[in-house]
């Protein structure tokens, strides 16, 4: 399975614990998760269409919900995020990718690892130091 997941971190990346988000528990107005902790949502809705023993892939992860990356990326998000995904999905986990390694199209200059923009060179080392 693959799915999505975006951190909830501000626009200064210091919202819900900034690089603590993952294991925090950001909700919307109706009470629905709304940031990492959507992992946990996936893994409920899974299991309860019997498609909990499948395997996952975190196939787009980043932290563009309430600014780009560049600006809403706290240093240590990314390998939280990773824990986190490891600790929701167990042994089922198969992978969690950044949303953009390069800036090939020129669009997403601020949320490319490679460019270090802004915090995106924070967001690369963290991201390096997980997949070492």
């Amino acid at each position: 399975m693959a799915l999505h997941a975006y951190a909830r971190t501000g626009a200064t990346g210091q919202a819900h614990g900034g690089r603590h988000e993952p294991w925090r528990d950001p909700r919307d107005g109706l009470g629905r998760r709304w940031g990492s902790n959507v992992m946990q949502t996936w893994d409920e809705a899974l299991r309860a269409v019997g498609l909990g023993r499948k395997s996952v892939v975190i196939a787009e992860y980043n932290a563009r919900t309430d600014a780009p990356s560049a600006a809403a990326y706290p240093a240590g998000l990314l390998p939280n995020a990773f824990a986190y995904a490891c600790a929701v999905f167990g042994r089922r986990l198969e992978g969690l990718a950044w949303f953009v390694d390069a800036n090939g199209d020129g669009y997403w200059r601020e949320e490319a690892l490679a460019d270090g923009v802004g915090r995106m060179a924070e967001a690369d080392a963290d991201f390096r130091r997980v997949w070492a």
